[in-house]
């Protein structure tokens, strides 16, 4: 579990705090251990954690993302969902595997026709109080108004902060998963130097790098390798070939 579960709960205490929603991409993930390429890509896209000072971790989502939960379980317990995506199954053909965990989660999951809407539930369902404090900068000025106004009764604060500030203590799973990231880099970075040679792109270069770093079993992100004159800004990499006495940064 990512989640610095005794840490967040002090820090709610001391700032008197009911609950902590997370609405960022990182917050979400470190919440909740969902992790979903559909969060940086929607930007209107719906998704929250809800940490209580009491209870379980409980997350909401959009329907349509209990297939990923199905192939890849989370840390929160209590699943919300809202919206629509139409699904068929026959009820007496045996599921198995992914299908049935699909199933399972979609029938005990409380589904609601928005996400704020669930959202709201979920605070209810899990007796919170009154003092929310919710993690700002997954949304925009107008959606945290709209909100704070679906939120009635509660009193809402901002609370990034917060979260940056639990965070910076690591669980033992957080500093696993730091160590097993950096050597697989590492790996991957090695493969790609022994890449180099004369005639070779940088595009080719990054290949090496992404094909290594998901045979470790890591999802790539950002890279830039650059050679030559070009060495000396972080350009994305392009068709340039390596030539001799080339620094390659």
């Amino acid at each position: 579990m990512l989640l610095n579960i005794d840490r967040a709960r002090k820090i709610m205490a001391e700032r008197r705090l009911d609950a902590l929603v997370a609405s960022s991409q990182e917050n979400i993930t470190y919440s909740t251990g969902y992790v979903s390429w559909t969060i940086d890509t929607f930007c209107d896209l719906e998704v929250y954690g809800v940490i209580p000072r009491e209870g379980p971790v409980a997350i909401i989502i959009p329907v349509d993302a209990v297939d990923h939960l199905a192939e890849r379980p989370i840390d929160a317990s209590v699943v919300y969902t809202y919206g629509t995506f139409a699904t068929i199954w026959e009820p007496d053909v045996p599921r198995t595997g992914s299908e049935a965990n699909l199933i399972a989660i979609r029938e005990k999951a409380k589904h609601h026709s928005s996400g704020m809407t669930a959202l709201a539930h979920a605070l209810d369902d899990l007796h919170v109080g009154a003092a929310i404090g919710i993690d700002e900068r997954g949304m925009s000025p107008a959606k945290w108004r709209t909100l704070v106004n679906a939120l009635t009764g509660r009193q809402i604060s901002e609370a990034s902060e917060d979260f940056r500030q639990i965070r910076m203590v690591k669980t033992e799973d957080e500093v696993d998963r730091m160590r097993f990231v950096a050597r697989a880099v590492e790996q991957a970075m090695l493969i790609c130097f022994q890449r180099i040679d004369v005639g070779v792109t940088e595009a080719e270069l990054e290949m090496t790098f992404r094909q290594a770093v998901i045979a470790r079993g890591i999802l790539p992100w950002h890279f830039d390798t650059t050679g030559g004159t070009r060495g000396s800004a972080s350009f994305p990499a392009s068709d340039y070939r390596l030539k001799v006495g080339d620094v390659i940064r």
